[in-house]
Order: structure tokens, then sequence, then C-alpha cells
């Protein structure tokens, strides 16, 4: 069994945002994307299991 020990308080994954760009009455172009919260919080819990 491997034990991974990430200093600090869980952060919740957060829902996928949707973000849109218009040009008048239409959407030109639409991306679906990480809150930045929960990409810090994936990076560090990637660190620290690196150790491993």
């Amino acid at each position: 069994m491997i034990r991974i020990i990430v200093p600090g308080r869980p952060v919740p994954k957060q829902r996928p945002r949707l973000g849109v760009r218009m040009r008048g009455r239409w959407i030109v172009q639409a991306h679906v994307y990480t809150p930045r919260e929960t990409r810090r919080y994936e990076a560090l819990v990637r660190e620290c299991a690196q150790w491993w």
C-alpha cells in the first residue's frame, strides 16, 4: 500500500466551465476549461505523488 500525504486543506473538484466568444448574436468559439483552484490542487497532488 502506498500512502500519499498532501499538505493543506482538501479542495473539492469543481465542475468544468464553459467559455464563449461572441460576435454580435453569434457564438464564434466555445471551449470548456477546468477552474483555476482545481488545476492548482491537482498539480499539488501530482507533485506530492511524484516522490513515489
